[in-house]
């Protein structure tokens, strides 16, 4: 007893093997097995005895936790679904709903593609509001297509998507519009007004067609003021723009089902009396021809006749639906 330090314990004598017990064991003052004989996370193992005196989540005995982390010191971080990062996604396998998707993790941001991004069970828009997870874009009413992303639903009336492209909405809007009550039938034609001849009137109009069948009607009285000396009437109609031909006209005389004097026509129409002075082949005496005309029976010239009319001009496209605009003239008297 008295060359023991402690005679209460067989594990601690003079000549002892120092354990990692705590314990004095070779009585030499210290309890100094190779590690430490402390417990500096508190968690009730010894330094010697545990994985990681640091933190108290890690100790022999402990049970597993889905942390990352060797909580019961058996060399290994095993909790069922793995402890590892499989999709780089700052979540590792066992509380991540996909360790293969880098796109779905807890704490993310519900998107639109068809996957739990949040990993919560609620997908896309059983979730999130379409308005949210979708961007606003213009002139177009958008919806969530699951594994297509976010598309377009609708546009906005008078508004076409002709690329496709989700980013910039539905970006074609119908010239003139709106469509369906514009020129969108020879009973809705657009009207011109009068284009008298003595006036050399003119104007100009412009449009496209970004759906498939779409027409666009315009009307105008051609003006034959009264002639005294000379005719010089002469419808012009043409196209001053026409992107690739792709545009064509059908134009008919005195009205919607009038005599038609022009059927598909990519360029010009012209109905005209203005016709050359001629000195020969005359009748009665030279010069002659409606350009030499009066307003009175005179010898040697022709009456001058009044040709006002009605003109239906008929605009349709003859390929794919398109945003490029055409723009055409209409005149009387111009040369």
């Amino acid at each position: 007893t008295c060359a023991d330090c402690d005679d209460n314990d067989a594990n601690n004598y003079p000549g002892n093997s120092e354990k990692c017990d705590g314990q004095d064991n070779n009585c030499n003052n210290l309890a100094d097995y190779p590690g430490g004989e402390g417990d500096g996370d508190n968690d009730g193992s010894l330094t010697c005895a545990d994985c990681d005196d640091n933190d108290a989540n890690n100790y022999p005995g402990n049970s597993e936790r889905c942390d990352g982390q060797d909580n019961n010191c058996n060399n290994l971080a095993d909790f069922p679904g793995g402890e590892t990062d499989g999709d780089n996604d700052g979540v590792i396998a066992c509380a991540d709903c996909n360790d293969n998707d880098a796109n779905n993790y807890p704490g993310n941001t519900e998107q639109c593609d068809g996957k739990d991004n949040n990993c919560n069970v609620f997908v896309d828009q059983a979730e999130v509001p379409v308005s949210v997870m979708c961007t606003n874009v213009a002139n177009a009413t958008e919806d969530c297509y699951g594994v297509s992303g976010c598309g377009i639903s609708s546009c906005t009336t008078d508004y076409f998507d002709l690329d496709g492209a989700y980013s910039n909405g539905c970006e074609c809007q119908a010239v003139p519009n709106p469509v369906a009550t514009t020129g969108a039938s020879c009973g809705d034609a657009i009207s011109l007004g009068t284009l008298w001849d003595s006036l050399a009137a003119q104007t100009s109009r412009s449009g496209n067609a970004p759906f498939g069948g779409r027409e666009i009607w315009y009307v105008f009285t051609a003006g034959d003021d009264t002639d005294t000396n000379g005719d010089e009437f002469h419808v012009d109609i043409r196209f001053t723009n026409n992107p690739g031909n792709a545009y064509v006209m059908d134009v008919y005389r005195g009205g919607c089902g009038g005599t038609q004097i022009a059927s598909g026509e990519a360029s010009v129409t012209d109905w005209y009396t203005d016709f050359n002075r001629k000195s020969s082949g005359c009748t009665v005496s030279a010069p002659c021809g409606e350009g030499n005309c009066s307003g009175s029976n005179t010898p040697g010239k022709n009456t001058c006749h009044s040709d006002s009319a009605t003109f239906y001009v008929r605009v349709r496209l003859t390929g794919a639906p398109t945003c490029s605009t055409y723009t055409m003239k209409f005149s009387n008297g111009v040369y």
